[in-house]
């Protein structure tokens, strides 16, 4: 289990996200080198009536669209703050693209998820990333140029930087805004902008969602033991 904080931006247009990405990297110290350069799909999963997206967690499945493997992801508490800061929990299993790995799907059916999963959005990342230090804090910067392949199809771009503590972002944050005060706090999350223009009513219902179901689910995946074979999963053709 791991948490992450992390501030987000979502720039108009690829000109101002390169513009505000070379401003960080200057606000920072460290190597002056080139980015690592990555380029990933992702699908989110969730249930029908999306009783996950309702209880406030995230399910996605990330890996190279020509490969088999897939890290899978759940995340709770990933919408960001008035500040367009994230503080999320999240566990990692690594598995197959199109197959559930067994232990997510028992923790799934222990916290009453009974129901089948559907693929409710596809993106894929093209992203840049720079590793830096700011207010002697190693901070992760990255630049993602995201096409929504479904529910919707559109593109647009997001600004992430992780930090160990919150008051880093902050110092980090006071400057940014001072240089971009017209590009406003991201306010959800990847996932809540694919289904910002498809047919989803996920970011209307998350007034109304409960925490105890994704609490009860990180406790359980970081409770579990390991299975001897981190790729054993439950069939799941009907999400292909």
């Amino acid at each position: 289990m791991a948490s992450e904080r992390e501030l987000k931006r979502q720039p108009p247009d690829l000109a101002t996200a390169r513009e505000m990405t070379t401003t960080i990297l200057e606000l920072c110290e460290g190597d002056s080198g080139g980015p690592e350069v990555s380029r990933l799909t992702s699908r989110y999963l969730d249930t029908c009536d999306q009783l996950l997206g309702r209880s406030g967690v995230g399910l996605r499945a990330r890996g190279e669209s020509s490969g088999q493997q897939a890290r899978w992801t759940i995340k709770v508490g990933a919408t960001p703050d008035v500040r367009g800061v994230a503080e999320a929990t999240e566990i990692e299993i690594d598995g197959l693209w199109k197959e559930i790995p067994t232990i997510l799907s028992m923790g799934l059916r222990a916290v009453g998820v009974s129901a089948e999963l559907e693929e409710i959005a596809r993106l894929t990342t093209v992203r840049e990333r720079w590793m830096r230090s700011f207010a002697s804090a190693e901070v992760e910067i990255c630049m993602d140029s995201v096409t929504v392949e479904y529910p919707a199809q559109f593109t647009f771009f997001e600004i992430e930087v992780e930090a160990p503590e919150r008051p880093v972002l902050d110092q980090l944050l006071d400057l940014l805004e001072a240089y971009f005060p017209d590009v406003p706090p991201s306010q959800g999350s990847k996932l809540s902008m694919a289904l910002s223009r498809g047919e989803s009513s996920l970011t209307a219902s998350r007034q109304h969602a409960t925490k105890e179901l994704g609490v009860n689910l990180v406790r359980f995946l970081d409770a579990a033991v390991p299975l001897p074979a981190p790729w054993a999963t439950v069939d799941s053709e009907h999400l292909a």
